[in-house]
């Protein structure tokens, strides 16, 4: 039996798609792919946009309740933006970060990650989410 409180007064949960073929598993952290919808996260990613409230596979019609992480804005791209990739701000506007490198030496401020896809001029969606990650 789970002793976890489930107060969620103030969270912040949307209906997403499974990606085909996947699974989405009740209290694991999730991740958004390229077309928008979810599936499980890998061990020690950075791309995580929240936490699995329902389950499913990747059955047709399938979705879940994903309580999502940080808060949602609408930001100005400078660049090209892909869901569920990071974002970095480049002065301008904002674009998919750059990949991590674990044998990089500079580190990058990320932003958030990116829930809408885009390009430059484009106004898509970002949950924020402060960090940083190794890259060249």
């Amino acid at each position: 039996m789970s002793t976890a409180s489930r107060k969620l007064n103030y969270a912040t949960i949307s209906n997403y798609d499974v990606e085909a073929g996947q699974t989405v598993t009740v209290g694991r952290a999730v991740v958004m792919t390229a077309t928008g919808t979810v599936q499980d996260a890998p061990a020690q990613t950075d791309l995580s946009v929240g936490v699995a409230m329902t389950g499913g596979t990747g059955a047709a019609s399938d979705n879940v309740n994903i309580a999502l992480g940080g808060c949602a804005v609408a930001v100005l791209l400078n660049g090209a933006a892909t869901a569920g990739n990071k974002a970095q701000f480049d002065g301008t506007g904002f674009l998919d970060a750059a990949a991590v490198n674990p044998a990089g030496a500079t580190s990058m401020p990320t932003h958030g990650v990116f829930i809408q896809a885009g390009l430059t001029g484009d106004i898509v969606g970002m949950w924020m989410e402060h960090g940083n990650r190794i890259t060249t």
